[in-house]
């Protein structure tokens, strides 16, 4: 709101949403309006979480993720559960699958139980992976390979 909108100024004992994050941003959440959520180190949620914006898991969480933006695990973070999002970045504890509609990647703290489903995946050297990969090919790409599957 404007300088003299009512949103400008928090109820007493509220945190501002506009706090730094110890230097770190993300480009992609930059232009989003609502920012980022994060679920803080010391949190355990339980449940589903959805929403377009960027999503940063520091606690535990029981349940899945379907995001639309950057979703990350951070070292501290823990994930029973399937993680969606445009991009994923993980590089603590996951189990259960993970899909993206651009990117995984796997950083060499990374701990993954489950299958990934990408069109590109990074895993960084010291990463631990158990599971499956499953790159998704374009569908102009796809569609003459099928096409010619069928003739002998």
């Amino acid at each position: 709101m404007g300088i003299f909108g009512r949103d400008e100024h928090p109820s007493p004992g509220k945190i501002s949403t506009h706090a730094p994050t110890g230097g770190r941003s993300h480009s992609a959440s930059a232009g989003l309006p609502g920012g980022s959520t994060v679920i803080a180190r010391g949190n355990r949620i339980e449940g589903t979480i959805s929403g377009s914006s960027d999503i940063q898991v520091d606690g535990d969480l029981q349940g899945s993720i379907d995001g639309s933006g950057v979703v990350r695990v951070a070292a501290q973070g823990r994930v029973e559960g399937t993680v969606g999002g445009r991009v994923v970045v993980v590089a603590g504890v996951v189990r259960g699958d993970i899909a993206a509609a651009e990117t995984v990647e796997l950083e060499s703290s990374a701990k993954v139980t489950g299958n990934i489903t990408a069109p590109r995946i990074r895993i960084a050297d010291g990463a631990s992976f158990d599971g499956q990969v499953f790159m998704k090919e374009a569908a102009s790409k796809a569609a003459p390979a099928a096409s010619s599957a069928g003739r002998e």
